[in-house]
């Protein structure tokens, strides 16, 4: 039994040696993981949209929400905040997506608390042209036309006996 007991502790010495032991006395860093809007999406301006994320550690301070454009190079640059002073234990905020040229886009969550921002994979924003339903023809047109067909309705109206 001598024999396992050497074996045991010559074992734990070789594997120590090459994979050292994970110690825990460091506590986990507070971080943040956007979850929804997963990549590849497509956005339509005017358009409620649900923003989730999840946390590790205790986060305390509020986060902003923004959206950042695609350059093309790889860069981002700042288009809008869409959330700000949102409660990071809320894990999520809904948002009206601004009205923005088309093109790829970004979330990006900051707080002073967190070592880094956390941002979602590309995804995209459309924007979507209004269909009018009103006619084609001019306004004053259209009261003057109205008017003529009051005028009308009225002398039929007196004319009846």
């Amino acid at each position: 039994m001598r024999w396992i007991a050497l074996t045991r502790a010559q074992l734990k010495r070789t594997t120590d040696a090459l994979f050292p032991p994970r110690t825990s006395s460091a506590p986990a860093p507070d971080a943040l993981l956007v979850r929804a809007p997963a990549g590849g999406e497509c956005w339509n301006c005017v358009e409620r949209r649900q923003i989730s994320w999840r946390i590790t550690g205790a986060l305390d301070y509020p986060c902003n929400v923004l959206l950042e454009r695609g350059t093309g190079q790889g860069h981002w640059s700042p288009a809008a905040v869409l959330a700000s002073q949102v409660d990071p234990r809320a894990l999520g905020t809904s948002v009206v997506v601004p009205e923005l040229p088309s093109g790829p886009y970004r979330v990006r969550i900051t707080s002073p608390e967190l070592p880094y921002d956390a941002c979602s994979p590309p995804l995209t924003i459309r924007t979507v042209r209004k269909e009018s339903s009103a006619p084609a023809s001019p306004a004053r047109y259209r009261i003057r036309r109205t008017r003529r067909h009051v005028r009308r309705r009225i002398r039929r109206w007196r004319a009846r006996p």
